[in-house]
């Protein structure tokens, strides 16, 4: 997953650990086991992904496509709500 692509799901990482970083390769997050990542572009006024995600270890990832995310209103307000929180300001 790279800044500017458009995107096709949304990733649970079931195994191992990813960097998340900006278009200037400032790592922004880092994420392990159990978390979500790509849940941003469908929150976006231009449906771009808005990092590229990196893995520092051996991975397993889920995808939930876009037509099943879309299809699925709890799933939409679930990451709607996630997409709200991590924007918020600290």
């Amino acid at each position: 997953m790279r800044v500017g692509d458009e995107p096709n799901g949304i990733y649970y990482l079931a195994r191992g650990d990813v960097r998340v970083q900006d278009d200037q390769e400032k790592i922004i997050a880092q994420l392990s086991e159990g978390d979500i990542f790509g849940e941003m572009a469908y929150f976006t006024n231009d449906r771009r992904r808005s990092a590229t995600v990196v893995a520092m270890t051996d991975i397993a990832v889920r995808r939930i496509s876009t037509e099943d995310f879309e299809r699925t209103p709890v799933l939409h307000s679930l990451f709607a709500e996630i997409a709200r929180r991590r924007t918020r300001p600290v």
